[in-house]
């Protein structure tokens, strides 16, 4: 028996780079809820950040967090067929170490050598919505990080090559973002993706799952890569697409966003479901 199941990028894929709607994807969405195949979102953003958008989203499977870098489950998921309802019981799994550990590993550090920097926990909501364009109530879902902890640095290039190794030192990995640096344990989407992908097929052996992956960006590249079929959405600025060589299956969307979505999931769906 053979199944879909689906993992998504949120921002410039499923949701629209200028306005997060998803309207344009709502009919696949549709058809998605209707054969009951598992959705997962697979994002940069936080628990409460997720939450919000699942909600607006109405589906209710596990998802993935902060690059990587934690998979949220429902309360007894994979003991229950209904996987329809809302469930305020949540386990965050990191798949490392968890964003209190990278606060006492920073606090050691700083007591070894001085480095003048700023991470999410030491900012406001208000000094972050400031920095971010993001809404106060928006930059308090972004503060509640479950696996990693950005940073402003402030201080030299020097500086930040012996902060960063010091990190190394603790089994940390920094990224850099737009504005931010982000500290995680070295956990990646595809990673990520891999070890739910093991835990459904666990829990239903019979199945044979065959996992589709969107995405849009490079942070997405891991998941795409390690996916039966990757989705590239065309991005939303004038960027080139990503190009993912020697993979069995690749679709290369000519919109982008949710608009994009659509169109492979219509392509998928005539190939998979709708026979």
């Amino acid at each position: 028996m053979k199944k879909l199941i689906i993992f998504t990028d949120l921002d410039a894929t499923l949701l629209d780079h200028k306005h997060y709607e998803f309207t344009a994807a709502q009919s696949a969405l549709n058809i998605i809820a209707s054969h009951q195949i598992p959705l997962i979102l697979n994002t940069s953003k936080t628990v409460a950040e997720t939450h919000e958008i699942r909600n607006k989203l109405n589906i209710y499977h596990p998802f993935i967090i902060e690059n990587g870098s934690g998979i949220c489950y429902p309360s007894d998921y994979f003991s229950t067929t209904q996987h329809n309802k809302k469930s305020h019981d949540w386990k965050v799994h990191s798949l490392g170490q968890n964003a209190q550990d990278i606060l006492d590993i920073l606090a050691h550090i700083n007591q070894i050598q001085h480095f003048n920097y700023q991470s999410f926990n030491q900012l406001s909501a208000e000094q972050i919505a400031e920095l971010t364009g993001l809404s106060v109530h928006q930059a308090h879902l972004a503060k509640q990080r479950s696996c990693t902890e950005p940073f402003l640095w402030k201080d030299t290039p020097d500086h930040l090559t012996a902060f960063i190794q010091h990190l190394q030192n603790h089994h940390l990995h920094v990224t850099q973002g737009g504005r931010f640096y982000h500290i995680s344990s070295p956990c990646d989407k595809g990673k990520a993706m891999q070890q739910l992908l093991a835990d459904y097929q666990q829990a239903y052996p019979t199945i044979n799952w065959l996992s589709i992956a969107l995405g849009d960006s490079p942070n997405d590249y891991p998941m795409l890569k390690a996916a039966d079929i990757a989705v590239v959405i065309k991005p939303s600025t004038a960027k080139p697409p990503l190009s993912l060589t020697n993979h069995p299956q690749v679709i290369y969307t000519t919109k982008p966003g949710p608009e994009g979505w659509q169109q492979a999931m219509e392509q998928l769906f005539n190939q998979f479901v709708l026979h």
